[in-house]
């Protein structure tokens, strides 16, 4: 499953296309941790590590963030991330070539709505799953088109803005979940401003199906005095949080 922010992201899941959504079928009491990593921060090799390690860790879906040159929607941590060269050309070549890299979702954020069903075509005939966004501000119907394109799971984004830790869950998350539950039984994941296992308890009480950690996953890596010590430290966050979702 592959998920991303506010530029073109590529995400694996430990098993095949609808692990997720199966997983919270079969088991309610589930909640899907779903860490984001950005490709290539601090460099090439620390990143393969530490998919290894979040793998390894109990993570269900791992998002991994393609650097974009104008990003809108990622904070300034994940803005930090190194400018890489993407020789990839073309949206063609771009979902056959991270297919083959074993991604198996996709979520290109400001996707423009005209655009989904062609590029859903697309991610299809590659047998990848395109993830989708609704937002606080997205309106009743476009968030009914949402749940009903968005294979997978839904992204919940949990406020305006961009990226980044926040010190509480907005109350309103609970009432989109609401709304989302009313016009689909697929599975919603929360992201943006989760930092700690206390926001992920508050959104299992509300009713979310997955919770999707980026800027403090990053900042722990990136801010750490060696690259061991970043593998460490997302290594104890990971399994923190899996604690409390379990």
């Amino acid at each position: 499953m592959a998920v991303g922010m506010s530029h073109t992201v590529a995400m694996g899941q430990k098993s095949h296309g609808r692990d997720v959504e199966r997983k919270h079928t079969v088991a309610k009491m589930t909640v899907a941790f779903i860490p984001y990593l950005t490709a290539g921060d601090p460099s090439i090799s620390v990143t393969a590590q530490a998919l290894r390690v979040l793998d390894d860790s109990g993570a269900d879906i791992i998002e991994l963030g393609l650097p974009h040159s104008n990003p809108s929607l990622d904070g300034p941590v994940i803005q930090v991330t190194p400018n890489l060269e993407a020789p990839i050309k073309g949206i063609e070549n771009f979902v056959q070539a991270v297919r083959s890299a074993g991604v198996t979702g996709l979520l290109i954020p400001d996707l423009p709505p005209e655009e989904i069903h062609k590029t859903r075509i697309l991610t299809e005939h590659c047998g990848l799953e395109l993830v989708l966004l609704t937002t606080p501000t997205t309106s009743k119907q476009q968030m009914n088109y949402m749940s009903q394109v968005s294979q997978g799971f839904i992204y919940l984004v949990s406020r305006n803005g961009v990226t980044g830790p926040s010190s509480t869950i907005q109350p309103q998350v609970e009432n989109l979940l609401q709304t989302l539950r009313k016009v689909t039984d697929k599975p919603i994941s929360v992201g943006f401003g989760i930092c700690k296992p206390e926001h992920a308890i508050q959104l299992r009480r509300w009713g979310a199906d997955g919770v999707i950690v980026g800027s403090a996953l990053v900042k722990k890596l990136g801010e750490s005095p060696s690259p061991d010590e970043g593998i460490s430290a997302i290594r104890k966050f990971t399994q923190e949080f899996k604690k409390v979702l379990s």
